[in-house]
């Protein structure tokens, strides 16, 4: 069979994204120069023949990569631009940062004026980047949607639920009693995430989820959206290096 000329390649064919994934794990693995044809079709569970159906050389399937890796940042890079003008995240298919500041002004206002308590709660996946940077973009992506799904199976259908960075995502909530913005009322959420194993291409993967939250009421001068949800977002390291739903108390902060 004829060699396929690269520029004609498909990128949604799915044995070329094997042989693309397999061969960017080798190259972080190894590095290029250790990386060989043999060595990205023991780890991408190929035959030698298809992969040099799409590639004739290392030198092609590293440029492919290469090309790949670049399409996908200019991709990123113009759905942020383009998130950042509508209020959906187009690959989860949650509301985006900017829908997320709106509906959390919109239950700030709310307690202002009519009282009860807003809590925001900001959900951050500590081994997200590393699982890309290892298993590919694709296993990424499914992991997003994955986490995207389970939130919505563990919240109220009256909370909201955005994705508000590349691995972080916030819930904003509007409670009366102030123990349901308690960390233990969220446990559910924390061992959800990470006590239960992802389906993926590559199989069952787990996540390490770290949570923070923080609870307002109009007893105290109430903050503006963008501000509580960076400051709650601050915490999240704490949240990674404790393992626990993190609380943070506003009346603290502003003292």
């Amino acid at each position: 069979m004829p060699q396929r000329q690269f520029n004609a390649l498909n990128y949604s064919d799915p044995m070329l994204v094997r042989i693309l994934d397999a061969g960017e794990q080798c190259i972080l693995r190894f590095g290029i120069r250790r990386t060989s044809m043999g060595e990205v079709a023991r780890v991408g569970k190929l035959s030698r023949g298809s992969i040099y159906r799409y590639f004739g050389a290392k030198e092609a399937l590293v440029e492919g990569i290469i090309r790949r890796q670049q399409e996908n940042f200019l991709n990123r890079t113009e759905a942020k631009l383009e998130n950042e003008s509508n209020l959906v995240d187009k690959l989860t298919s949650l509301g985006n940062r900017r829908y997320a500041l709106q509906r959390l002004s919109d239950v700030l206002r709310n307690v202002e004026s009519r009282g009860g308590i807003c809590c925001v709660l900001v959900l951050g996946v500590q081994n997200l980047e590393e699982l890309g940077r290892k298993l590919g973009d694709t296993v990424q992506q499914e992991l997003l949607r994955g986490i995207a799904r389970r939130l919505q199976q563990l919240v109220r259908p009256t909370d909201v639920i955005a994705r508000v960075g590349d691995d972080t995502f916030a819930i904003v909530t509007l409670a009366e009693d102030p123990q349901d913005c308690k960390p233990a009322s969220f446990k559910r959420l924390h061992d959800g995430l990470n006590l239960k194993a992802f389906k993926t291409s590559e199989g069952y993967l787990s996540l390490r989820a770290g949570m923070a939250l923080c609870a307002v009421s109009n007893k105290k001068p109430l903050p503006q959206a963008a501000e509580l949800l960076e400051r709650v977002e601050v915490q999240l390291g704490d949240a990674y290096a404790t393992n626990l739903v993190t609380e943070v108390r506003w009346a603290a902060i502003e003292a």
